[in-house]
């Protein structure tokens, strides 16, 4: 079993909401007897993945592409729904703020 949690950033910095839907993802994950599994999209994704591991994630998905630009949303939601086509998590929860 695992709980994918799609984390942001801007241009590289974590974002502190990552934190939270982390926090929140641990306990999930936990009371589902799930992996946490983290996936951060666009430049700068993979200098942040060990901060994604720090905060509890078992796994870190990073997907780099010059079409994932700082502010891609269609490029951003597909590559969201091909990771889960791909790796089946059997829940998936996302930051929500303003950035999406």
């Amino acid at each position: 079993m695992s709980l994918l949690v799609v984390l942001e950033h801007d241009r590289g910095a974590w974002s502190e909401a990552n934190d939270e839907a982390m926090t929140a993802g641990r306990t999930l994950a936990s009371d589902m007897g799930a992996d946490l599994h983290a996936v951060l999209i666009g430049d700068g994704a993979l200098d942040l993945s060990g901060q994604a591991v720090a905060a509890g994630a078992a796994v870190v998905h990073v997907a780099i592409h010059p079409m994932l630009t700082d502010f891609g949303p269609e490029a951003v939601g597909e590559t969201v729904v091909q990771l889960i086509a791909a790796a089946t998590p059997d829940a998936v929860m996302a930051v929500g703020t303003s950035r999406g």
